[in-house]
Order: structure tokens, then C-alpha cells, then sequence
């Protein structure tokens, strides 16, 4: 990729869209490239292919913010716009095996089909907004390599072992709310149980007052009637 710095005037390059680019600008206009021929290709996908060119070159990108201990990113090897699954990221960096997802976006970011698709993936996913206001191609590698900001991390992985232990929390989770409703079931049972009991005692206590009262009378009728 060749950028204004490096151009020169008369000389025509060749863009990614296949089209001739050359050099223009002066005093009254600032030096750019443009498209030589007519062509649907936008100054946005122009920036848009420089961002993976230039991504393509530093194999590495600064994050964030920390992340399992690091906060920058160095890749052994960069593909851009390979199918992995049913995503097609703009790039993937690959430490060792391990895939990384990173999306350059300007006007079209990471909406929620496509952020569901890499969740379940489980693969790191990185997002750099765009800046237009780069006209340079090492602007764009100091914005990849060496800033932090206009990038959001999308997605992190979770690993084997922590998608078992939440697999497990689950069904542990589950049992002890069986076992809570259950509680819940026998509490309630016993409960009217103790209000039957409580029932038949306070039935039971008025009929033995009752008796009592009776046999007093009784006893009060047979002293009284001794000679």
C-alpha cells in the first residue's frame, strides 16, 4: 500500500479495488490520492482496506486495556477475510493455534447477530473504530499498535475449564432447588400438621374442662346431700 507521503505525482498505484490511484494536492488542496477511473470504491473503504493492509504489516495490536496479564497483542500469523465458522472477520491473528477476531469499523459495528455468532464461536473478538482522520499509513499503525483508544473488546473467551465449572454450578444449582422446594413442600405439610394438632388440643382441652366442671358438680350435689 502506498500513501501521499510516499507517492508521486504522475505515477499511478494500484488500489485494492483494483482501479488506478494517483497523487494530487498543492498549495490550495491538501495531497491525497484518488481514483484515477471512475469506481464505486469510497474514500470509507479505502481507510477500511488501508486499517487491514496496515494491520497485515505490524502483526500485533495494543488493547484497551489489560488483559490475562497483557495488554498488546503479537500475532504469528495474520489472515484477513477468511471464513472461520460462519463468521468473516476482517482479520484473524493467530497466536500459535489460538484465533483472534478483529473487526475495522466506521459506520457498521457489531450488531447483535453477529455478536451472538462469536460468542458462540468462543473466540477473542477486538473492534477498532475507524478514525478518517488518517491519511497516513504509519497514523494507522501507530492507532493500531500503539493506542488504546477507539477500540472495544467485544467478546472474551471462556475457557474449557471455566464453561465446566459453570456447567456444573448449574446442575448444582438446579439439585439444591429441588431439594429447596421439596423443603418448602414437607415445611408447609408439617405446618398443617402442627395446626391440626394444636386443633384437636384446644377441642380436646374444652371437653376435659368440661368433664371436670361436671364431676365437680357432681361431687359438690353428693356432699351436700350426705346426712
Amino acid at each position: 500500500m502506498v500513501d501521499y507521503i510516499s507517492a508521486i505525482k504522475g505515477v499511478h498505484y494500484k488500489c485494492e479495488c483494483g482501479k488506478k490511484v494517483a497523487l494530487r494536492g498543492g498549495d490550495k488542496i491538501s495531497p491525497h490520492l484518488y481514483h484515477v477511473e471512475p469506481t464505486e470504491c469510497n474514500g470509507e473503504s479505502l481507510i477500511h482496506k488501508a486499517y487491514k493492509n496496515a494491520f497485515e504489516i505490524v502483526k500485533s495490536i495494543k488493547l484497551p486495556y489489560v488483559v490475562n496479564g497483557s495488554d498488546l497483542l503479537d500475532f504469528d500469523t495474520i489472515e484477513i477475510e477468511k471464513r472461520f465458522g460462519d463468521i468473516i472477520p476482517d482479520a484473524i491473528g493467530y497466536i500459535g493455534d489460538v484465533p483472534y477476531f478483529i473487526e475495522f469499523a466506521h459506520t457498521s459495528f457489531i450488531k447483535e447477530r453477529k455478536l451472538n455468532k462469536i460468542k458462540q464461536a468462543n473466540v477473542f473478538c477486538l473492534e477498532v473504530s475507524i478514525c478518517t482522520s488518517y491519511d497516513r499509513l504509519d497514523q494507522i499503525k501507530h492507532h493500531i499498535k500503539k493506542l488504546t483508544t477507539y477500540k472495544e473488546i467485544v467478546h472474551v473467551p471462556e475457557y474449557k475449564e471455566m464453561i465446566e465449572l459453570r456447567e456444573k454450578f448449574r446442575c448444582e444449582w438446579r439439585q439444591l432447588k429441588i431439594i429447596n422446594n421439596q423443603l418448602e413442600f414437607e415445611n408447609k405439610n408439617l405446618k398443617a400438621k402442627i395446626d391440626e394438632i394444636n386443633s384437636s388440643l384446644s377441642d380436646f382441652r374444652g371437653e376435659t374442662i368440661y368433664a371436670l366442671d361436671r364431676c365437680g358438680e357432681k361431687l359438690r350435689t353428693l356432699i351436700y346431700k350426705r346426712p
